[in-house]
């Protein structure tokens, strides 16, 4: 099973949106603390073309995924990088002070979370969550996905997107509506009412039996659209403000190994949109405003993982603030020595979650 283009770029959108986001995070805070900012740039690699404004480089860059922000004295401060920026000292990050280095580095996961609580309270309020009765999904209408060839659907004209409104006089407000009167009127015409594109079709037919299948049918696939309820502004409110929180017990839940297969990475996540992008439409934008939400929100809590690792925030927190307490700078060997150990498990950890992403993949594709 190969992967739909639109699935690739979508993941790859709503990651390098999230990575953004996190960059302008840290640009926005050191320039509020005067501190220089030479490049702010949309993606990686040569460069596709540039702007200068107030003294930044504004880029954008032909690997359209994430970005970078280059702040002076950054390097020197956290990796131990000799050379001294070209700029005021009192322009330079690792001039300032404690809480302030602090706060530009924490900002870029902090407007994550904001991102992602943004997302998800907007999408409560303008599309809702799909309305659940008895455990399962209530169904707005039933539509027509796909019209197998040389079946009695297709000869009566039936097409994809057709929504079914009756049979026989009996609505139909489930997809098992309709089965369930083929069964019982196997050899009777069957009088179907469908709405395509808001004109009201009549349908006649009567069911062929499967001998594959051990039962009649009129071949089409059905599929469900769920009724949505949109939230009040207080109540979608209350959801969001405890979003960060569940998501947090749900690390926790995974750490302690009570949640099984809830780990991905970039080809779970293009194989989970691809699963997306078959939904009907409505809860396509649902799953996909959840998933970006879970999205951004996860990399706020990565970003501050107390790691030493040169991508982590957290890491260079921690750093900086055992500095403080020893009252000397690390050198390069040791920031190097601890970054290269967090990097090789970084990596490790990189290779185990694709390597279940495959397998996960491969049972899934072979009915496993």
């Amino acid at each position: 099973m190969g992967f739909n283009f639109n699935s690739v770029w979508l993941t790859l959108l709503m990651l390098s949106i999230a990575v953004m986001i996190h960059e302008y995070g840290h640009f926005l805070t050191a320039r509020t603390f005067g501190v220089t900012v030479y490049e702010y740039s949309v993606g990686f690699g040569p460069l596709i073309g540039k702007f200068t404004r107030g003294g930044v480089q504004y880029s954008l860059r032909w690997i359209l995924f994430g970005g970078f922000c280059k702040i002076a004295g950054m390097d020197m401060a956290l990796e131990g990088e000799t050379k001294e920026p070209e700029t005021r000292p009192d322009h330079i990050f690792y001039n300032l002070t404690l809480w302030k280095k602090a706060i530009v580095l924490a900002t870029g996961s902090i407007f994550n979370l904001l991102l992602g609580m943004i997302v998800f309270f907007a999408a409560l309020i303008w599309i809702g969550t799909p309305v659940i009765s008895h455990g399962a999904l209530v169904a707005d209408s039933v539509v027509v996905s796909s019209v197998n060839s040389k079946s009695p659907a297709m000869n009566a004209g039936f097409k994809p997107g057709d929504k079914l409104l009756f049979v026989n006089g009996r609505p139909i407000k489930q997809s098992t509506d309709l089965s369930e009167v083929v069964q019982k009127l196997p050899h009777q015409d069957l009088r179907i009412e469908v709405d395509r594109k808001g004109t009201k079709l009549i349908k006649q037919l009567t069911a062929q039996y499967s001998p594959e299948n051990k039962r009649y049918l009129i071949g089409v696939s059905l599929m469900v659209t769920p009724k949505f309820k949109t939230a009040s502004v207080r109540a979608a409110a209350k959801q969001t403000i405890t979003l960060p929180w569940t998501t947090i017990t749900m690390l926790v839940k995974l750490i302690k190994g009570k949640v099984k297969g809830a780990v991905m990475g970039p080809i779970g996540a293009v194989d989970m949109i691809e699963q997306t992008l078959q939904l009907p439409p409505q809860l396509v934008w649902f799953s996909i405003l959840q998933f970006f939400a879970a999205i951004s929100i996860s990399l706020c809590l990565f970003n501050l993982l107390p790691l030493p690792l040169p991508i982590l925030d957290g890491g260079w927190i921690v750093i900086l603030i055992l500095e403080k307490i020893f009252r000397r700078e690390f050198s390069a060997e040791q920031k190097t020595a601890a970054y290269t150990i967090g990097l090789v498990a970084a990596l490790s950890a990189f290779v185990w979650i694709t390597y279940g992403d495959v397998i996960r993949l491969v049972k899934r594709v072979l009915g496993g």
